[in-house]
């Protein structure tokens, strides 16, 4: 059996070259990410998993400048600006992002439900593969890479989103905590209408995130996932709001009392709903328009 499997194993890397050869020549977008790394190291010429990475890909026949664009982005070591840095990629339009550490699956799943996500580490630690799934990553590579898997990421998730184009392109492009078009259609037009409803959130929103925090701090996971939820419901009159993804997932976990990894999801949260907040702010007290 092991013998099969090995023969099998040594076949896979000229069907796949096979494979890619048949199809057109259109460029694959890709994009490569590390928390921390210059990204300069995210090349052939780079550290040995790099160079082993583009190695793959050069055999699976995709080479870059050729069929294969590479964008290459590093968090330089700041947490903080993680979810700055995941919107800024997203805004690019990649065909498929390569977040190269666990810590940035959730700030990329937050910014986009559209575009694959694969992530990839040098060095399996314990723990992250379940991390990254759990949190909506869409593939996990880890060392050594192999050119079964490499082709399924790039072939198969690129593929499966394709269908799905003109509206990446309309969610990766949308920058603002609302959309505040849609809001007041939803309200028959009425400014006064959303208004209201804005000063209400403006009011409750606070006390829904202490609450928050409180179930956390106290690892209380079905008072979290009863407020998560109560603060889904209000800020589902928003379309289009970041923050209702994160909110969701908080929810989530909580069912399935991860309350460490919901810890981290509030971490976006917290981002977002400032935004949201600020946003409506300015909504609540600006003049209609005629």
């Amino acid at each position: 059996m092991r013998r099969r499997e090995f023969i099998a194993g040594l076949m896979v890397a000229p069907t796949m070259r096979a494979a890619i050869a048949q199809q057109p020549a259109k460029m694959k977008r890709v994009a490569m990410v590390h928390p921390s790394r210059k990204v300069d190291d995210l090349t052939i010429n780079g550290p040995p998993f790099y160079k082993a990475f583009f190695e793959e890909l050069s055999r699976l026949g995709y080479v870059e400048r050729q069929n294969l664009s590479v964008g290459r982005y590093s968090g330089e070591g700041r947490t903080e600006h993680y979810a700055d840095l995941a919107r800024d990629v997203v805004s690019t339009h990649p065909d498929l992002i390569f977040a190269m550490s666990g810590a940035l699956a959730l700030p990329f799943k937050s910014a986009t439900t559209m575009i694959p996500i694969v992530a990839m580490t040098a060095h399996a630690i314990k723990g992250d593969r379940d991390i990254c799934l759990r949190a909506g990553m869409d593939a996990y590579l880890s060392k050594p890479v192999r050119a079964d898997e490499l082709f399924h990421a790039i072939e198969g998730l690129v593929a499966g989103r394709s269908a799905h184009s003109s509206a990446v392109s309309a969610i990766s492009t949308k920058n603002e905590p609302f959309d505040e078009r849609e809001f007041l259609a939803r309200m028959d037009g009425s400014h006064e209408v959303c208004v209201q409803i804005a000063e209400t959130f403006l009011v409750e929103c606070p006390k829904l995130m202490s609450a928050l925090r409180t179930a956390l701090r106290r690892k209380d996971a079905p008072e979290l996932a009863s407020t998560a939820h109560a603060l889904k419901g209000a800020i589902s009159n928003f379309t289009g709001c970041t923050a209702f993804h994160s909110v969701v997932r908080i929810e989530q976990l909580a069912r399935e009392a991860d309350l460490q990894l919901a810890a981290e999801v509030l971490k976006l949260l917290e981002s977002d709903v400032n935004a949201l907040l600020q946003s409506l702010k300015s909504f609540a007290s600006a003049v209609p328009k005629a």
